[in-house]
């Protein structure tokens, strides 16, 4: 399937401009608590900043970085650089100082756009960043507070190379200068680079061009799971990810729907505050936020108060990590409203195949969405033209699409590896089944080998998850006597806090451990504000708050125990985050001061380890379970399936 689009093509126009011209500028683009503006008025802003752009000499294709939280500022801030010809990418606020640096560095920005707190942790890395020529500052306001004021400018950026000043300002010169023509942009000119996820190595740019986007909002957004002008969107994933970027700004804005924006970090409680302020119809949601979501109705409904209201939504999209079969029906049938799981990449823009209405199979990633081509090929395959495997066989998958990256940025072996034309080879494991469905495997280096028999960690999660007490689960290899055994830590339901566990031996701790004969190389480190990073050989390779790889992660295992549990541990922000590793490159155990509703288990030898407490000794101590002995693989399932039969 191919969409016909005009030569000349802008994303500002396609996914905003236009909307004026359809007569649809009264209606409400955005909301931010109280305050609301209109298509006219996301669009007269967004022009007035690529007229300031252009005024101040910032050239088609030179990047802008917009590094800002969830409020209306960060719209106008993508049209804006897009309707200038520049080339937008996108970065947490969060995120450590020396990881923005790093992104400003390598993607060469000409601007930055942010708050005043990230611009001044900057400041003594301007010298190093020669590229910057202006900085605009934009309030970190939190939802509902004023977005559109003139700034101070930090101490810290008195002097400094850089012009500097307030978004606001630049708009009001902005709109001084309409004499000022906007450049042409075409269909494959570069618009964005989107940053893949680290998962094998740093983050690199996946380059972009205009018709990219707009051909998978065409088939995916409204012909597959069908945005409409009446929805209101929120999301859980914030905007500078690609998949929220798509799913709550430019889908919403390609039908003329409304968005409703939170600045605050999502946990449970503020995305059910925003559903409760402004009753969306569609929300962009993560396997992790679904089970959070069924917990914290749990726990209002066990405290005597009335649970959770999503009768509002029509539909959630799920993505990002993998939505276990168990955890779907269960959010369906307590709230309701579908939930289309999909699976999609930074190298393909968005979404290329996923359930969808009508066509749903809980566990699996629906079937290809209409203009997207999937072939699970052998690991070997050196080219999509390799023969495919048949049915239910796994193996890796390859896509193909119109929305497909030019390459990544400074990386032309991995681009040679992983793009090939048309073609995409996503390094991940699949297989598809006779009618077509799609189903995850996890990644190749995620196998591992039990008894002679590999091992699919997903599969093992999977079952762990029909157990009524687990939340989340993530299952890696250990060592015990010279062998392999799998191990898997659980976030365990609120109602099953209270329970004992058959081989689990339950000890009340303090509110942080440490392993008397824990590695040199690793350790963790106390930051302010629950900010926690990790370190593995003095590297920093996890970063709770902004969910991106500071380095290369020292192995797959601890690579997917950060995937699969931090969002459920950061999410309720422990004081502290502490790694046990029994080798030098696997992790033993997690502790933390554990969030309220976190408890630990791991299927793997530990009695040789030594903890003791340190810190402060809160006055309600959370549970840390702990197992006696590391049972054999088998033992795994007769656990959970013992547990299960017994009521527990």
């Amino acid at each position: 399937m191919t969409v016909a689009f005009p030569e000349e093509l802008s994303l500002a126009d396609y996914f905003l401009f236009d909307r004026i011209t359809e007569g649809k500028g009264d209606r409400i683009a955005l909301r931010f608590g109280e305050g609301a503006w209109t298509y006219a008025g996301v669009a007269d802003r967004s022009r007035a900043l690529a007229r300031w752009l252009v005024e101040r000499g910032i050239a088609p294709e030179q990047r802008v970085y917009i590094v800002l939280p969830d409020t209306p500022a960060f719209a106008w801030g993508i049209f804006g650089t897009l309707a200038a010809g520049c080339v937008l990418t996108m970065g947490n606020p969060i995120a450590p100082t020396d990881d923005l640096a790093a992104v400003i560095e390598y993607v060469r920005a000409a601007v930055v756009i942010t708050t005043p707190a990230v611009a001044a942790a900057l400041a003594p890395r301007l010298g190093e960043l020669p590229s910057v020529r202006e900085i605009l500052l934009s309030p970190d306001a939190a939802t509902g507070d004023p977005v559109e004021v003139d700034l101070e400018i930090p101490a810290a950026l008195a002097g400094c190379r850089p012009g500097v000043g307030s978004l606001h300002a630049a708009l009001a010169r902005g709109r001084t200068l309409e004499a000022v023509p906007l450049p042409k942009v075409r269909r494959d000119d570069p618009a964005i680079w989107l940053f893949t996820s680290g998962s094998t190595g740093r983050p690199k740019a996946a380059m972009h061009s205009h018709r990219d986007f707009a051909f998978n909002t065409e088939v995916y957004a409204k012909r597959t799971v069908g945005y409409r002008e009446s929805d209101i969107a929120i999301s859980v994933p914030r905007l500078f990810f690609g998949y929220a970027t798509g799913t709550n700004l430019w889908f919403p804005f390609a039908v003329g729907a409304t968005v409703g924006l939170f600045s605050e970090r999502p946990t449970a409680e503020s995305v059910a505050d925003a559903i409760a302020r402004y009753r969306p119809t569609i929300v962009t949601n993560v396997p992790t936020m679904l089970g959070k979501l069924l917990d914290l109705d749990d726990e209002r409904r066990a405290a005597g108060g009335p649970g959770l209201d999503l009768s509002s939504v029509r539909f959630h999209l799920s993505a990002g990590e993998a939505l276990p079969e168990p955890l779907h029906r269960r959010f369906v049938e307590r709230f309701g409203a579908d939930v289309y799981d999909g699976i999609g990449s930074a190298e393909m823009f968005h979404i290329y195949c996923s359930n969808r209405p009508g066509d749903i199979k809980p566990g699996s990633l629906g079937r290809a969405v209409e203009g997207y081509t999937l072939r699970i090929l052998p690991e070997d395959a050196e080219g999509p033209g390799a023969p495919p495997l048949p049915p239910s066989e796994i193996g890796v998958l390859w896509v193909k699409g119109d929305s497909v990256a030019h390459g990544y940025f400074q990386d032309r072996d991995k681009s040679w590896k992983t793009f090939h034309g048309h073609w995409c080879r996503t390094g991940d494991l699949f297989h598809i089944d006779e009618r077509g469905y799609l189903w995850f495997s996890g990644r190749a280096d995620d196998l591992f080998k039990v008894g002679g028999i590999f091992v699919a960690p997903r599969e093992v999660e999977d079952c762990l998850l029909a157990h009524p007490a687990v939340s989340v689960a993530a299952v890696i290899p250990g060592e015990d006597a010279g062998l392999t055994k799998p191990k898997a830590l659980i976030v365990l339901r609120p109602d099953a806090r209270t329970h004992k566990f058959p081989g689990v031996r339950v000890a009340r701790q303090g509110t942080c451990f440490r392993a008397s004969h824990a590695p040199a190389d690793f350790h963790s480190e106390t930051v302010a504000h629950h900010h926690v990073r990790i370190r593995c050989g003095g590297t920093p390779w996890l970063n709770s708050r902004s969910g991106i790889w500071g380095g290369r992660p020292p192995s797959p295992s601890l690579q997917r125990v950060g995937n699969t549990l931090g969002p459920a541990l950061t999410s309720q922000a422990p004081r502290r985050f502490v790694w046990l590793s029994g080798t030098r490159r696997e992790p033993m155990v997690i502790a933390c001061p554990p969030p309220r509703d976190f408890r630990m288990w791991s299927w793997s030898g530990q009695q040789d380890l030594n903890l003791r407490p340190s810190g402060p000794k809160p006055d309600a101590l959370p549970d840390c379970a702990m197992p006696r002995r590391a049972p054999a693989f088998d033992t795994l399932f007769n656990i959970t399936r013992q547990a299960s039969l017994s009521g527990r």
